[in-house]
């Protein structure tokens, strides 16, 4: 007698759904810190309350990519495609960073 498979992914399940509800939450309560630390106009202009549900639902969506390829993926390559992985998330995250989202926006009142 084992661990029936659907109890030990909705366990993972669970774990993580706390682990990303305590990071949105986390980012969520710091933005606002980070306003008044560094002038960074993506987060003065947006609520706490978007940016929790925006950092939780990604926060869901790359668990829920890398159970998937814990899954699928055979065990002798699961470290290449863990690499490929990170390979990627830290290229994008590079791309959008160098895209300067965090440019300070012309005072339109003037207009």
């Amino acid at each position: 007698m084992g661990l029936m498979e659907a109890a030990h992914w909705f366990s993972w399940f669970l774990v993580l759904a706390v682990l990303n509800l305590a990071s949105a939450a986390l980012v969520a309560l710091l933005a606002p810190l980070l306003v008044s630390i560094d002038d960074v106009s993506l987060f003065a202009r947006t609520s706490p309350g978007v940016l929790w549900l925006l950092w939780f639902f990604a926060s869901c969506g790359h668990t829920a990519l890398a159970c998937f390829l814990a899954a699928a993926t055979p065990a002798r390559y699961l470290e290449h495609v863990s690499a490929l992985l990170a390979v990627l998330v830290v290229g994008f995250t590079f791309v959008m960073s160098s895209l300067n989202l965090c440019k300070q926006p012309e005072d339109v009142s003037q207009v």
